[in-house]
């Protein structure tokens, strides 16, 4: 607490008086901050996993694959409701299958230690799935679109 005020309520203050500046400015200032704040948080939440505690190991690949299915769907329907396309939907998966940070936060805090290592072991897997599929999103996608055309048969004039 800084002068009886939670942390929390003042961040989320200096969030709303920077929000009343200009977006584009604010974001060129803030990106170098943003990047340098982004690397130091996954560091040092690499440095509190302890795989040591119990973790189930086999269990880690098999909640990794389901989040990545899961995802799949997920980003499927998001495509079809919002966008009317299926393959927007490709695109979003690929985008979102490294979102996970704020699941080791809730079982830091509020789960058993097994939970939150397991937990933090499929947010490291669907990070690095997630590195890959975020920067060939585009690529699956316009691959997706190929699977199961066939070219028709070409005629030939005699």
């Amino acid at each position: 607490m800084f002068l009886g005020v939670p942390e929390t309520m003042m961040v989320i203050a200096l969030g709303a008086a920077f929000a009343t500046t200009d977006p584009d400015a604010f974001e060129q200032h803030a990106r170098p901050f943003k990047d340098v704040f982004l690397v130091t948080f996954f560091v040092f939440f690499g440095v509190t996993i302890d795989f040591s505690g119990g973790a189930n190991l086999l269990m880690i690949p098999v909640i990794s694959l389901l989040a990545v299915l899961s995802k799949f769907v997920s980003g499927i329907i998001t495509g079809v409701v919002i966008h009317g396309s299926a393959m927007s939907g490709v695109e979003i998966w690929g985008n979102t299958i490294g979102w996970g940070e704020f699941s080791i936060a809730l079982t830091s805090l509020y789960g058993f230690p097994i939970v939150a290592t397991t937990i933090a072991g499929v947010v490291i897997i669907t990070s690095i799935v997630g590195s890959f599929t975020a920067k060939y999103s585009t690529g699956l996608r316009k691959g997706l679109l190929h699977v199961g055309r066939r070219k028709s048969p070409t005629r030939h004039m005699h």
